[in-house]
């Protein structure tokens, strides 16, 4: 709140009064607040009450200062491809997993582990948003590959 307050120009007492208290009041502590405006913005302070200049200064300083925990789903691919240029065709396919990413709602990564087998994982703010992200980057990666005359199948890892 004092970064919020610095940004603005307003003292400590002044952002308390005019957000904290709000805030304890909403979500039971200011933490709770600013961990929410860091997920999901500003508009969750301003519906509040909190004036909106400084609910935008508190969501800036938010996502800057707090760390929020990511949940991590995997699987493993194994494609094959037999025509010449099929190590190539693997490479399209899987960076195509990298496309389903959904803005800010999690990370895709692809990693090889022998051939043909290859590790997909996401991260995500929680399980149902990675579970979903992965089965479609999954059907993704194996719709690229049988388009291009390969195979693939999908295994999900716990």
């Amino acid at each position: 709140m004092r970064g919020a307050g610095e940004k603005l120009g307003l003292s400590m007492d002044v952002v308390y009064e005019k957000a904290g208290a709000l805030m304890e009041k909403e979500f039971g502590d200011v933490f709770e607040g600013l961990e929410r405006a860091a997920r999901e913005g500003s508009k969750v302070l301003a519906k509040v009450g909190v004036p909106d200049e400084l609910a935008v200064a508190l969501e800036a300083v938010a996502r800057e200062k707090i760390h929020l925990p990511l949940v991590k789903t995997k699987g493993t691919l194994e494609l094959q491809c037999l025509k010449p240029d099929g190590v190539y065709r693997i490479r399209d396919a899987l960076l195509s997993a990298q496309k389903v990413e959904e803005a800010g709602e999690g990370r895709v990564r692809v990693y090889v582990v022998t051939p043909p087998k290859y590790r997909l994982e996401v991260a995500a703010e929680d399980y149902k948003k990675a579970e979903k992200i992965l089965q479609k980057a999954s059907e993704e990666v194996i719709e690229a590959i049988t388009k291009a005359g390969g195979t693939g199948v999908f295994k999900r890892e716990k």
